[in-house]
């Protein structure tokens, strides 16, 4: 891997970077059990690395536990979210780039969790390396963390090990920014629910609106068949031809990288099906004024959560 040092015109306007990951302890993703960072001058050069344990103060579910390794055991102790933002964290994310691997996951799991604690979201300007390799790197053809690490040699430790997971963002950034200087023009507001209900570009599209309904009744069939057939495989790759157009909506943006990342590789995993869960759920919290989305998103949702609990699929497969 090509090691460089960085820094474009978006980044020496912010103070550097911060990359990170998160890890929640059961599926509302709206506490946080551990929290990797390393935080970066304009330059690259390294200021400090974070690996944090935090009690979320709620229950963990089975299945986020299977993934990342965190019981309410290894929690027992540790501080509380509230106390590690109030720490420095808060100053950090308001004045560098965040950086993360699917950022609006963590990102939304950030906002959700200061939400929880009544504390108030900063100003977030973020990049996602898994965007920026979707963008960069079209061969690759599955944009999960490990993929992408394998496909540019990056050595990377125990996946959805916070830390671990954090190194490899940054590899990953280092090595797009030296074949292809995104460190330049990275960077972009990051727009809570309520930022996008106070936007004039907040109401979707009659065409969204379209695109998520289409969306749902591919899904149906998933739904009452319990199986992918190369047919309806079909249908996801059609869908996606189909509203290709509507890929940098924030409303719809997320939901294609989950899609095609279903396509990859033929299946949807129940991690899959919980991806979508994730970032589906800030869709409908985004809008309330849409009633339409939010209803075929609820049954969307609905849809899901049945297809996770099919035993056919494979639970442990992770992203």
């Amino acid at each position: 891997m090509t090691q460089q040092s960085y820094g474009g015109a978006r980044s020496a306007a912010r103070d550097g970077f911060v990359f990170f990951d998160v890890e929640t302890p059961n599926r509302r993703n709206d506490r946080i059990c551990s929290i990797g960072l390393v935080y970066v001058d304009p330059y690259g050069g390294e200021r400090w690395r974070q690996h944090l344990l935090i009690d979320p103060g709620v229950g963990f579910d089975p299945v986020n536990v299977s993934i990342h390794g965190i019981t309410p055991s290894a929690v027992a102790g540790q501080p509380r979210f509230m106390d590690v933002w109030g720490s420095g964290l808060a100053e950090v994310f308001s004045s560098a780039i965040a950086i993360a691997h699917n950022a609006a996951f963590d990102l939304s799991v950030l906002a959700k969790t200061l939400a929880a604690y009544e504390l108030e979201m900063p100003d977030i300007t973020y990049d996602d390396t898994l965007v920026l390799s979707r963008t960069f790197l079209p061969a690759i053809g599955n944009y999960r963390l490990p993929d992408v690490c394998s496909a540019l040699g990056i050595p990377m430790g125990r996946h959805h090990d916070a830390l671990s997971d954090t190194l490899a963002c940054r590899a990953i950034f280092q090595e797009l920014d030296a074949r292809f200087g995104v460190s330049a023009t990275c960077g972009k507001f990051y727009e809570t629910g309520a930022s996008r209900n106070a936007s004039k570009h907040s109401t979707p599209s009659t065409s969204t609106v379209t695109a998520i309904n289409d969306l749902y009744g591919r899904v149906m069939g998933i739904r009452l068949d319990h199986v992918l057939f190369p047919e309806e495989m079909a249908a996801f790759t059609d869908w996606v031809d189909t509203h290709r157009h509507h890929r940098e909506e924030p409303f719809l943006s997320q939901c294609f990288n989950v899609v095609e990342g279903v396509l990859s590789d033929g299946v949807l995993t129940a991690d899959e099906a919980n991806r979508i869960m994730e970032v589906t759920s800030p869709f409908i919290e985004s809008d309330e004024a849409t009633a339409t989305i939010a209803q075929e998103t609820v049954r969307f949702l609905g849809l899901l959560r049945g297809i996770a609990a099919d035993r056919r699929l494979q639970d442990m497969e992770i992203e």
